[in-house]
């Protein structure tokens, strides 16, 4: 065999071993790229949870507070804005 026959062998098979390495490293990268695309969706959806259950007791509070604002009251009518109130500040505090 000749040393052109032998170097083209060689090279051969030098260029399968780094396909298949090359093949292994990007199944890997498939696999984190699934794993990341998962995290990234239960990051999602945690966030939209949170959200939501900010969003409610805010929005009453804030509807409240914009209720006491707008129109003079007495004490009764202060203390049942305040309740509502109250109770969803605890809600957000648990």
């Amino acid at each position: 065999m000749s040393g052109l026959a032998v170097l083209t062998l060689a090279l051969v098979a030098a260029s399968a071993l780094r396909t298949a390495e090359l093949s292994a490293l990007n199944d890997l990268l498939a696999d984190s790229d699934a794993a990341l695309a998962d995290s990234s969706r239960t990051k999602d959806a945690f966030l939209a949870a949170v959200s939501h259950q900010l969003r409610t007791p805010l929005a009453v509070i804030s509807g409240f507070v914009v209720a006491m604002q707008r129109r003079p009251s007495d004490g009764a009518d202060r203390q049942a804005c305040n309740q509502p109130i109250e109770r969803n500040v605890r809600r957000l505090d648990t």
